[in-house]
């Protein structure tokens, strides 16, 4: 996978749609003009004409883009946050919600906050909120640091979900 992109958006592989985050970052992409986006759409069927579209992404290509991209969007499974955050990234997350029958749950949500409140994460809440994160300019790399404790925070998430018996990613 050659192409640069700006934005990368990711929903996971949870088998649910997350249409409403496809929605949100192509209609992102179509207001900032400047931006090209790789969108890992996932199980989703709502249309993205603005945005490069794949289903998935092998590990390496996620990988590699999550290095060149300038923002990262993404759902707010631990797989995806713990990758950018162990890329030093500041992702901007658009949680999946119970309510739009996104997941089962609103774990994502309570992780996102949690993330957020540690200026890890840009939480998106609305579109509004991703628009105005995509129009900043980008500040997607931090030191999270590789600390014991940030990882073992991480991990316990992880732990924690697989406990309650909800998929992490």
């Amino acid at each position: 996978m050659a192409v640069s992109y700006t934005i990368l958006a990711a929903v996971g592989t949870d088998p649910h749609a997350f249409d409403r985050f496809v929605q949100w970052v192509d209609s992102a992409v179509a207001e900032l003009t400047t931006h090209r986006c790789l969108l890992q759409a996932g199980f989703s069927g709502a249309p993205a004409p603005h945005c490069a579209r794949v289903p998935f992404l092998r590990w390496e290509d996620f990988h590699a883009q999550l290095h060149s991209c300038d923002y990262v969007v993404c759902h707010g499974g631990t797989g995806t946050l713990s990758a950018a955050l162990q890329c030093g990234r500041r992702p901007i997350v658009v949680p999946r919600l119970a309510r739009f029958s996104e997941h089962v749950n609103d774990h994502q949500l309570d992780v996102v906050r949690a993330l957020a409140a540690r200026g890890w994460v840009h939480h998106a809440a609305d579109w509004t909120d991703l628009l105005v994160h995509l129009r900043q300019p980008s500040e997607s790399f931090i030191e999270v640091g590789a600390g014991p404790t940030n990882l073992r925070m991480l991990n316990c998430v992880r732990r924690f979900l697989r406990l309650v018996g909800v998929s992490p990613d």
